[in-house]
């Protein structure tokens, strides 16, 4: 058994063609087709991580959303820390969408002529929708970094009324609003996208990040 084996492996990686009758099929390449069935599944496994990744970050953006607090000195180091791994899962959503958009890209030729081209539209998604809702993100922590590492650093100013301390609260705090504004409307600009991109490719919905 295991020199049959052997020797069919060695059948396959030559590629050799058989005549009828043989036993073996006359026109089927085996390496070529277990090329392009492992070209598919990575490309549903890195949408599958982006996807994931996406999750992650809309759960520590809900958490901040939640928790973020600047009423002391201790929840506003809570907050930091909170920041924190918000822009640790932005990052890692960052990569997970920039790798399927590379992998596409570099890969659609192949993926086109093996018939997966159904996959093909997720390429556009990192530059339509994911780039600008993480940059718009990306702005709303550094924001609320400097806003909150000011609340921690001048709490006793602020509360007491400090003039220099207070405006620059209110500088930072108008900042925040705005870009927070911001975000706002590119994360439901991202969503009419993929809402709609679903529904041009329904295949493709459960690949879609959410």
């Amino acid at each position: 058994m295991i020199h049959r084996v052997t020797v069919l492996a060695v059948i396959l990686a030559c590629g050799v063609v058989f005549p009828a009758g043989t036993g073996f099929s006359a026109t089927v390449k085996p390496l070529e087709i277990f090329s392009e069935k492992i070209l598919a599944l990575e490309v549903e496994h890195l949408a599958t991580e982006h996807v994931l990744a996406s999750s992650r970050l809309r759960k520590t953006v809900d958490r901040l959303n939640r928790e973020m607090n600047i009423m002391s000195r201790e929840r506003a180091r809570d907050s930091l820390t909170i920041l924190d791994k918000v822009a640790e899962a932005l990052a890692e959503t960052a990569r997970s969408s920039a790798k399927l958009s590379g992998y596409l890209t570099a890969n659609s030729v192949r993926l086109k002529s093996s018939g997966h081209g159904r996959f093909l539209p997720l390429a556009d998604m990192d530059k339509e929708s994911e780039i600008p809702y993480q940059q718009a993100l990306e702005r709303v922590v550094v924001t609320a970094r400097l806003l909150v590492r000011h609340c921690y650093d001048n709490f006793e100013p602020i509360s007491n009324g400090d003039k220099e301390a207070g405006k620059r609260y209110d500088e930072l705090f108008g900042a925040y609003q705005k870009d927070t504004e911001s975000f706002n409307n590119m994360s439901m600009a991202r969503s009419r996208y993929l809402t709609d991109l679903g529904a041009d490719y329904p295949s493709l919905w459960e690949l879609l990040p959410r």
